[in-house]
C-alpha cells in the first residue's frame, strides 16, 4: 500500500465524495439535527487545512484541521469503510497533528459523538483527553485535546 496525504481543496469531486461518505457515517447513527459538521465551503476556507489520505491515488480518508488565532480542532476524521482497520485513520490524525504544529499551534482539540466508540478509542489510544466543551454542541458530543509538545 503506498499512503499519500496532502492538502488538497474540500470542494473537488473527490474530496465532496468523502465529505458525503463521513456525512453518511454520521447520519447512520445521529439524526440529521445533531450533526453538525462543517460543509466543504467552510472547510475550503483560508483559516482550515483539508488533508486527504490517497492509496495510489484513490482517495480514501480525509481530515481537516480548522484553526482560529489561538485554536486548532481536528475535523472531518473519515476513513472509506471498505479501507478502515488498516491504519489510515491514525495516519490522518498523525497527519493533523503535524499540520497544527506546521502552523504554531501546541495544542489539537477535536468534538466526536459517544456513538463513535471506534474514533473514541483511537483518540484515547493516541494520546487525547477529555476535556471541557467548546464551540456549540448537544450532550452527546466528546471533547478531547492533546498537547502536541509533549513528544510522540
Amino acid at each position: 500500500m503506498t499512503l499519500t496525504i496532502a492538502p488538497e481543496s474540500a470542494t473537488t469531486p473527490e474530496a465532496l465524495e468523502l465529505i458525503q461518505g463521513c456525512d453518511r457515517a454520521l447520519h447512520a447513527v445521529y439524526t440529521p439535527a445533531q450533526c453538525a459538521a462543517p460543509s466543504a465551503d467552510v472547510l475550503d476556507a483560508t483559516d482550515t487545512v483539508f488533508l486527504v489520505a490517497r492509496e495510489n491515488e484513490t482517495p480514501v480518508g480525509c481530515v481537516a484541521v480548522v484553526t482560529t488565532s489561538s485554536t486548532a480542532v481536528m475535523n472531518r476524521l473519515f476513513t472509506v469503510p471498505q479501507m478502515q482497520g488498516r491504519g489510515i485513520g491514525l495516519a490522518l490524525i498523525k497527519a493533523a497533528e503535524q499540520t497544527a504544529k506546521d502552523l504554531g499551534f501546541s495544542k489539537l482539540t477535536l468534538k466526536t459523538g459517544e456513538k463513535l466508540q471506534a474514533a473514541v478509542a483511537l483518540y484515547r489510544q493516541h494520546g487525547y483527553v477529555a476535556c471541557q466543551p467548546f464551540g456549540g454542541g448537544d450532550e452527546c458530543l466528546l471533547y478531547f485535546e492533546k498537547d502536541l509538545k509533549v513528544s510522540q
